[in-house]
């Protein structure tokens, strides 16, 4: 995260050409980092390129909708692991804790 951490050196000394490359390097490696998601359209607006950045923040967003649609709901996995355990009797569920079941 070295990239990152210079985006924000330069930001803050203002070359924001600078900035805004060391976030796009980052982002390269890091598609899903979060924190650079967030970085790199705030250079973007520094540098007055408010467009780029609606641009970036759209495809962002439509991918990690994308991203969340696709993955396994493993809130049912839960539910199912809770509904099972609770219907073994409590000295099954402290001998399984224990290794023994």
């Amino acid at each position: 995260m070295i990239d990152a951490m210079a985006g924000h050196v330069y930001m803050e000394a203002g070359d924001l050409d600078r900035a805004i490359a060391r976030f796009e390097s980052a982002l390269a490696r890091y598609p899903n980092k979060m924190q650079l998601i967030y970085d790199y359209p705030e250079a973007l607006l520094k540098a007055g390129r408010a467009r780029d950045a609606a641009v970036f923040l759209e495809r962002e967003l439509a991918r990690l909708s994308e991203q969340r649609a696709a993955a396994p709901d493993h809130r049912a996995n839960v539910r199912g692991a809770r509904q099972a355990d609770a219907a073994i009797p409590a000295s099954g569920r402290v001998l399984r804790m224990a290794g023994r079941l």
